[in-house]
């Protein structure tokens, strides 16, 4: 193997081994920094400023507080990931399950489904 295509190897790795990779440009104005990839994708539930923070094909819901990663696009819950279920509510999305507010992150509830022990994470 010659070496460029060993220092692409090398970088192709450790970019996924490492996260996000930040870049900035600079002018006259100052400098803007930008950042490609997520140190780790959050699960379903989990906070989020944009869909690329959200693990898979996740979208981050950017109204909830600190975000919200959620799944569109459901029929029942084993379309959602793990630890998802299914509201079935014009559009169907997958948010996460829980049984005690305390199965949710901090500023979130449990909202229990109607006759059951089981709800989903809101706020």
């Amino acid at each position: 193997m010659n070496r460029t295509v060993l220092s692409l190897v090398a970088v192709a790795v450790l970019s996924v081994a490492c996260g996000p990779v930040e870049t900035s440009s600079c002018g006259a104005s100052g400098c803007t920094y930008s950042r490609s990839g997520t140190a780790s994708s959050q699960p379903i539930g989990g906070s989020c400023a944009n869909d690329g923070e959200c693990s898979g094909s996740m979208k981050c819901d950017t109204t909830a507080p600190n975000g919200y990663c959620y799944q569109s696009g459901c029929s029942t819950s084993a379309d959602c990931p793990t630890g998802g279920v299914c509201v079935t509510d014009s559009p169907n999305f997958c948010v996460k399950l829980c049984t005690a507010s305390s199965d949710c992150r901090p500023g979130y509830r449990c909202v229990l489904f109607t006759n059951s022990n089981r709800g989903w994470c809101g706020y």
